[in-house]
């Protein structure tokens, strides 16, 4: 299980976020020549009071966005030296995703991405460079769908360093067409494959208590991140 960093509050903290023990809000950061920097508020979102006693100041996610505006000014005047990975932390920042979308494409740009096609200069990157790396990770046993999230992260990426003029159009444009996966239905389980299967589970302790959990799950489809957020 994934531990998530919450606040004082309760609330979920982004990478890089954190509060001190006085209650202080701090986003650490490196700047355009990798000096590691940090700002501070007493305010994590513009509805949160300022603590009595304390300076009023904005809040510590819009300082994070006129941080990461200035670093994407800086880039663009460098566009020759943007790489893609620096495109795909400017996207991020440019988004608004659920926690667990944005957790899942950071794990998976750092574990497929990061170190190898992301370091290539988005105005040296060309469409078969992207074929090719598609094409491996194919060949490395990774599924259509995964390759698909790959297309929804770098595509956008591209697009807005198009959108900022630092390149004439977007390589990454019908990359995935091949990668679109099969028509064919996918199978379920038979009344008697179920009663097989809970059979089984009620052999052990373990799976007597998750037995009620699993008919839930084959009765409404839902998938388990919904279903473990059930209150």
């Amino acid at each position: 299980m994934i531990y998530k960093r919450r606040d004082s509050k309760g609330r979920i903290l982004k990478d890089h976020e954190y509060q001190r023990n006085d209650g202080k809000y701090e986003y650490k950061f490196k700047d355009i020549d990798g000096v590691r920097k940090s700002v501070y508020s007493w305010r994590l979102v513009e509805t949160d009071p300022t603590p009595p006693g304390k300076r009023k100041e904005i809040p510590l996610r819009e300082k994070e966005v006129k941080i990461w505006k200035k670093l994407s000014d800086k880039l663009m005047a460098g566009s020759s030296k943007t790489s893609l990975n620096d495109m795909f932390g400017i996207y991020m920042k440019t988004k608004v995703f659920s926690c667990a979308t944005e957790e899942n494409y950071n794990y998976m740009w750092r574990k497929f991405i990061q170190d190898s096609i992301g370091q290539k200069k988005v105005a040296d990157l060309k469409k078969s460079d992207i074929t090719r790396f598609y094409a491996q990770q194919k060949r490395n046993g990774l599924a259509d769908g995964t390759i698909q999230i790959f297309q929804k992260m770098i595509h956008p990426s591209l697009q807005l360093a198009v959108d900022d003029d630092l390149i004439r159009k977007n390589p990454a444009d019908g990359c995935c067409r091949n990668y679109m996966g099969s028509s064919k239905r996918k199978p379920i389980l038979s009344e008697t494959e179920t009663e097989i299967f809970f059979s089984y589970l009620r052999k052990s302790v373990v799976g007597r208590r998750y037995e009620l959990l699993f008919r839930v799950m084959l009765g409404t489809s839902c998938r388990i991140g919904e279903i473990v957020g059930l209150t």
